[in-house]
């Protein structure tokens, strides 16, 4: 659940003496996109082997979580940015994007209980791997096809 993702990169901070913490979503689409504008990271239309969804003829023998690196990395080297497991955000849930920090930062209001996911999963339809799919999810949800990706702060 969420609370386990922060809880990890808590620990992995005390571990290493650097910091870790989840992405803002902001943080997580501008890595996502590696730049580009297109629905997936690799163009407008889905293609095999290029993620881990329902529908991505994936040629793997079972639909199930894959090793990261299994498809392709996008242009700033991230492997498995859609596809996979959705991932959790550091960001409070909000309906529409206007509402979120124009800074990067995440979005967070008192007493928030649920928080954005992103990225789609290996039983997603191919549609929900695209960069406008975001979903809220209660923070205390435990789910197998959710996962979390950490930022390392430089500073």
């Amino acid at each position: 659940n969420w609370a386990d993702a922060r809880a990890y990169a808590a620990w992995l901070s005390r571990r290493t003496g650097r910091r870790y913490r989840l992405p803002s979503e902001a943080e997580w689409v501008r890595a996502a996109r590696a730049g580009t504008m297109t629905r997936y990271s690799w163009g407008d239309e889905m293609k095999p082997r290029m993620a881990n969804c329902r529908e991505c003829e994936t040629g793997l023998p079972t639909p199930a979580t894959s090793r990261i690196g299994s498809f392709p990395a996008n242009a700033m080297g991230l492997h498995d940015m859609l596809g996979n497991v959705g991932e959790w955000m550091a960001d409070c849930w909000a309906e529409t994007l206007t509402a979120l920090p124009t800074d990067g930062r995440p979005h967070g209001r008192p007493g928030c209980r649920r928080r954005v996911v992103r990225g789609g999963h290996w039983a997603s339809p191919a549609r929900h791997l695209d960069f406008s799919t975001r979903r809220g999810v209660f923070e205390d949800v435990r789910y197998t096809r959710f996962g979390f990706r950490m930022v390392r702060e430089l500073n």
